[in-house]
């Protein structure tokens, strides 16, 4: 089991909305994104940056196929404490490079 699992429940509460607005932020697109061939988001990446040493983690990626898959993930980080920032990066086949950070 995780360590997150034992922060008490309002920690948790916390942290959830603090990772949504990472990215649900103004930098992000807050509408839908089309799913089509021609504009779709291909990944999507998150990082977090470790409080003691400054090490960047790649903590997970997620990839979809246009129109068969939509862009959804949820990363479960084990150990969150440690962490001091995280940050996301997805991949748009017309806008490019799409990035958004939090501190927490």
């Amino acid at each position: 089991m995780g360590e997150n699992l034992l922060l008490c429940p309002l920690k948790r509460k916390w942290l959830r909305s603090k990772m949504r607005r990472l990215f649900s932020s103004r930098n992000w697109r807050t509408f839908k994104s089309p799913n089509t061939v021609e504009h779709h988001i291909s990944w999507i990446e998150l990082y977090g940056v470790k409080k003691d040493n400054n090490q960047v983690i790649h903590l997970g990626r997620a990839a979809w196929a246009p129109v068969y898959s939509n862009p959804n993930v949820r990363f479960q980080i084990n150990q969150i404490q440690e962490f001091k920032s995280f940050h996301a990066l997805a991949y748009c086949n017309i806008h490019g490079l799409w990035g958004n950070s939090l501190e927490v």
